[in-house]
């Protein structure tokens, strides 16, 4: 799973339970409601201070939780490593 399928999955889960963007934000006690805009168009990632309030929220499974989050970093690495590794060798 990437940023971007973790974006519809987040929207899909607060449009089934009947959040808007700010009431899900004000749940989650984050600021902007553009954050979950943010989430859910992939540009930015779930706050780790929101994991435990998110997973409650929408009843998941914390294990198949940290699997995605698990996922998702394995992607930001891969990207960190060896896409921009190569951009940097490739410079010189």
């Amino acid at each position: 799973m990437d940023r971007e399928q973790f974006g519809l999955w987040a929207k899909d889960l607060r449009v089934d339970a009947g959040f808007s963007q700010q009431k899900l934000a004000d749940l989650l006690h984050i600021k902007h409601s553009q954050q979950i805009a943010g989430i859910e168009g992939g540009t930015c990632l779930l706050p780790k201070k929101c994991y435990r309030q998110f997973i409650k929220l929408f009843s998941l499974d914390p294990k198949r939780f940290i699997k995605i989050l698990l996922k998702l970093e394995e992607q930001d690495l891969k990207s960190i490593i060896f896409d921009r590794k190569l951009e940097k060798v490739g410079k010189k």
